[in-house]
């Protein structure tokens, strides 16, 4: 009886981290993907004052 305890114990402690892992990787490809946007935006505001200031 106390061997499947730890079984227990061991499969849920696993499956948190793998959880928590896959909630983290997931959070990173999401704000990776906002970086990525802003930087865009970011690029296109300043090619438009270069252009602006060219002229």
């Amino acid at each position: 009886m106390g061997e499947s305890i730890v079984i227990w114990i061991t499969g849920i402690s696993i499956g948190l981290v793998a959880l928590f892992a896959v909630y983290s990787v997931y959070k990173g490809i999401k704000r990776t993907q906002e970086f990525k946007n802003e930087g865009e935006e970011f690029y296109k505001t300043m090619s438009r004052l270069i252009d602006r200031l060219e002229r």
